[in-house]
């Protein structure tokens, strides 16, 4: 199963921007957990990395996301960060998967049906 969130009207995949003196492993760990309210994360192994483009304050930004394959070990039911706007985390199993990438961005189906999740 891969874990997606919903947020502003599409599915995606946590992410988000490294802080300070932090590794990509160790952003895309404190990124899972803080956007969907699980622990016990350990990466796998390393995916394909991405670009895409969003506006900030009017600004086009171009955002460099390196990807993680991760086990989680937390049993727990996944939580959204309301107050980045997730409304669902969720495990979605292949068939929910293929269902959600019909309202995905273009990187997210791409990355996840290039690296073997669907087809």
């Amino acid at each position: 199963e891969i874990l997606f969130i919903f947020r502003h009207g599409k599915w995606d995949l946590p992410k988000g921007k490294l802080e300070v003196d932090e590794t990509v492993e160790d952003a895309a760990i404190r990124e899972v957990s803080e956007e969907c309210g699980v622990s016990q994360l350990t990466i796998t192994k390393p995916l394909q990395h991405s670009f895409h483009i969003y506006s900030l304050n009017g600004e086009k930004v171009i955002k460099h996301s390196h990807w993680f394959e991760m086990n989680c070990e937390d049993l727990s039911e996944p939580s959204p960060q309301l107050e980045e706007h997730i409304t669902v985390a969720k495990w979605l199993n292949p068939e929910q998967t293929v269902n959600a990438m019909k309202n995905a961005y273009d990187s997210i189906r791409d990355l996840v049906i290039s690296e073997g999740y669907i087809q």
